[in-house]
């Protein structure tokens, strides 16, 4: 009763029935009932944290039939609790379902009958594939010249070749490639990254989070979370900083291609040739991002701290997850573990509660056996 009471008095201050999700939401979850209690209602530092958080719970109810609740394993550690979010059990193999969904499946008729095209290093590729399924509708999508050929392999496997094209040396290159041809003929593209719908289909993430936490009885203190165009890290930070103002936010970027990181400390996109763009294992988080990227704006206020890790410290936490759990993931998950292995080898992690998202597992088998000898 509590519970709800609150609930209607947040409704009733917000002006109307616009969050009707969100009610939902916090009724099935009980917030009330965590270890470290949340705010009677949601704490938000800009309009775009308040309009990413409700869309956010507005697309997982949508998106509920279509995805799996994907696990989260309890691992030891000399520095409080950490629990590992496994996204690449999620179906096609990542969290870019997720998103894909959420864009997909709220695209008006007009938008569904026209030229629909994403750019991707293969995970988002999947995920726009089967969300086009869903949807009953086609699409073209675009790769750079970077893209693992075991993803690239996988990717024409399902929509032949006429689906698949191979644009640029990067992920900025391809994107402006299949942003052109869309705006061309008058179709949509669907970005990775740089779009709130999808970015709130990836925060979706949180809110089970919070939900799986709550059923462990405790609430999260530190979330690892790998970063590339910033997507993943603005959805999740968005839903767990709306509810738990306090938790610690850590951005873990590859060394060999930090751009989001540093455009966020810059304060504007750092194009080409600022920034260190060399090869990674961590090739889903590579490259630049758009020149208008609201994850760079987002992200200046949702993240606390960032960390940079090596070849070496993502071969490590790739090794981690295959000899502590037999879990199978990519070099883009190998960062957050890596992250997180920093701050506790430094003495630098804060204790209490930590959560590394496992962003992903479509990883060819050569490339994985050279992670983990």
């Amino acid at each position: 009763p509590r519970l709800f009471v609150q609930a209607v008095l947040m409704i009733e201050s917000e002006g109307g029935s616009s969050w009707g999700p969100l009610l939902l939401f916090m009724l099935g979850l009980g917030l009330t009932t965590a270890l470290r209690p949340v705010s009677p209602k949601p704490t938000f530092k800009v309009p775009l944290h308040r309009a990413l958080f409700a869309k956010t719970c507005e697309v997982f109810e949508l998106i509920k039939p279509f995805i799996r609740r994907t696990p989260l394993l309890k691992g030891d550690s000399d520095e409080g609790i950490v629990y590992f979010k496994m996204e690449n059990l999620q179906f096609t193999g990542s969290f870019k379902l997720r998103g894909a969904l959420s864009k997909v499946l709220t695209l008006s008729k007009e938008e569904k009958n026209g030229l629909i095209t994403t750019a991707s290093t293969g995970n988002h590729g999947l995920a726009c594939i089967s969300a086009f399924k869903e949807s009953k509708v086609s699409g073209v999508i675009y790769l750079p010249g970077n893209v693992s050929q075991y993803k690239l392999a996988k990717l024409k496997a399902l929509v032949g070749e006429s689906g698949v094209k191979v644009v640029g040396r990067d992920t900025a290159e391809s994107e402006a490639a299949a942003r052109s041809d869309a705006a061309k003929a008058n179709g949509c593209y669907i970005s990775p990254y740089n779009d709130t719908t999808v970015a709130s289909g990836q925060g979706t993430i949180g809110l089970e989070v919070i939900e799986q936490l709550k059923l462990e009885g405790v609430a999260p203190d530190n979330v690892y979370i790998p970063v590339g165009g910033g997507g993943l890290i603005t959805g999740i930070a968005s839903t767990i900083k709306a509810l738990y103002p306090d938790c610690r936010i850590v951005g873990c970027s590859p060394e060999n291609s930090p751009c989001l990181e540093l455009s966020v400390k810059a304060g504007r996109v750092l194009r080409e040739g600022e920034f260190k763009n060399d090869d990674t294992y961590s090739s889903g988080t590579a490259g630049g991002i758009d020149d208008d990227s609201f994850t760079v704006e987002a992200c200046s206020f949702l993240v606390d701290e960032w960390i940079q890790v090596s070849e070496k410290e993502i071969k490590e936490g790739v090794r981690f997850m295959f000899d502590k759990f037999k879990q199978v993931v990519e070099g883009a998950a190998g960062c957050g573990v890596a992250g997180y292995t920093r701050e506790v080898v430094s003495g630098g992690a804060s204790g209490g509660v930590s959560v590394v998202v496992c962003c992903g597992g479509n990883v060819d088998a050569k490339l994985f056996a050279k992670m983990i000898s």
